[in-house]
């Protein structure tokens, strides 16, 4: 069997998970502003909406309404690492979070439509969420694609 998918990669029938997870990135690519989102499911759409997240190759960099970096406690910009995975449904993302000097992972899963993201992400230390819905531990964001 691993001859036969082996032969296939090589005869381009499949395409290699690391191909497929450059593309995505290719995707995910770009500036995305906030159009809702909720947080322990209470609604914070007119608290963040407007807010961007900049996907810039596996980082996410988390920008106010004007396009300015959005600041860590130590005065840092808040800029995430994240790592993904297309082969799962729904896909995942794990991003990496910065909280005075020590790294924490966010656990989440994603849906990419169009000019659509929508991410739901655990609180660090919690299981990944499992449907999009905003729950205990779990804030659901949708973002829309800024066009240049």
């Amino acid at each position: 069997m691993m001859v036969l998918v082996c032969g296939m990669l090589l005869a381009g029938t499949m395409q290699p998970p690391g191909d497929a997870i450059s593309q995505e990135v290719q995707r995910l690519g770009g500036t995305w502003q906030v159009t809702s989102s909720q947080s322990e499911g209470n609604d914070l759409t007119e608290r963040v909406k407007g807010y961007r997240y900049v996907f810039d190759g596996q980082l996410m960099k988390l920008q106010d309404r004007q396009g300015k970096p959005i600041k860590r406690a130590d005065s840092k910009p808040d800029e995430r690492p994240f790592l993904i995975n297309v082969l799962t449904n729904p896909k995942t993302i794990d991003l990496t979070i910065q909280v005075k000097g020590k790294a924490y992972l966010s656990l989440g899963i994603y849906r990419l439509q169009d000019d659509e993201l929508t991410l739901c992400l655990s609180e660090p230390g919690a299981p990944r969420p499992t449907e999009f819905k905003s729950r205990q531990g779990v804030t659901l964001v949708v973002l829309q694609k800024i066009k240049k």
